[in-house]
């Protein structure tokens, strides 16, 4: 075998693993992008689960608004404009 035959052969290998390193690099960043964004998305599940338990028992509590009688629930709101 030629010389020059082998050392480009090591050369084109180095190469080779310097691409395979730097692939692995990505993959590990992106698996840890993968990881906060499905810790984040949990979170958000779980806020939207414990909203829509919160607005259920308002809805029980308040009454749902009659068949189409507007005022029914007019002057039971707590909400008071900062002047």
């Amino acid at each position: 075998m030629d010389v020059d035959a082998i050392v480009a052969g090591l050369a084109e290998r180095d190469r080779w693993k310097a691409r395979l390193a730097a692939l692995e690099r990505d993959l590990r960043t992106l698996k840890g992008r993968r990881a906060r964004l499905e810790g984040q998305l949990s979170r958000l599940l779980r806020e939207l689960r414990r909203l829509e338990t919160i607005s259920g028992e308002v809805l029980t509590a308040r009454g749902m608004p009659g068949g189409g009688g507007t005022g029914s629930h007019e002057g039971t709101s707590t909400f008071r404009p900062i002047r």
